[in-house]
């Protein structure tokens, strides 16, 4: 099975800029909004700070297969979640 992996920073300043309603916002989600079958999974996790931001000014910070999206809102994290759902299911 195909995993798509979403860690999510639960550093004190991604939190009070918004990366918990990011997880709410993909936990919401059921598997037919996100396209998704038995051929691919959502992995959601919080991560602690990775010491990404400069004084926190791109955050929230979200990594999605390892690639970061900086300054992250439900939005963006949403749309690269379902470009990478198309690829893997393909």
């Amino acid at each position: 099975m195909k995993k798509i992996i979403v860690e999510v920073c639960a550093g004190t300043h991604c939190t009070m800029m918004g990366s918990m309603d990011i997880m709410d916002a993909i936990a919401s989600l059921d598997d037919e909004q996100l396209g998704l079958d038995s051929q691919c999974s959502i992995e959601v996790k919080a991560i602690p700070c990775k010491g990404t931001c400069e004084h926190g000014k791109r955050s929230p910070y979200v990594f999605i297969d390892g690639e970061l999206i900086e300054n992250a809102d439900s939005s963006s994290v949403m749309s690269k979640i379902i470009e990478l759902v198309q690829q893997k299911t393909k």
